[in-house]
């Protein structure tokens, strides 16, 4: 796999996960992922950007 960017949304729980490769493509789709299978996720041998999401709804 070979991701350059990768993006999670923390406001869902469990989070959901995204990352592309250099062109563009979808490399890295895990629509559900544990708080405890985050660390080892993003945790891979290779260095990339990470992008943080977190939408707040208005009470």
């Amino acid at each position: 796999m070979n991701v350059i960017t990768a993006g999670i949304d923390l406001a869902n729980n469990p989070f959901a996960v995204h990352g592309v490769d250099d062109n563009g493509k979808p490399a890295l789709v895990k629509p559900k992922v544990a708080r405890a299978d985050l660390s080892p996720l993003i945790g891979m041998d290779e260095l990339y950007p990470l992008a943080f999401e977190q939408l707040r709804t208005r009470s």
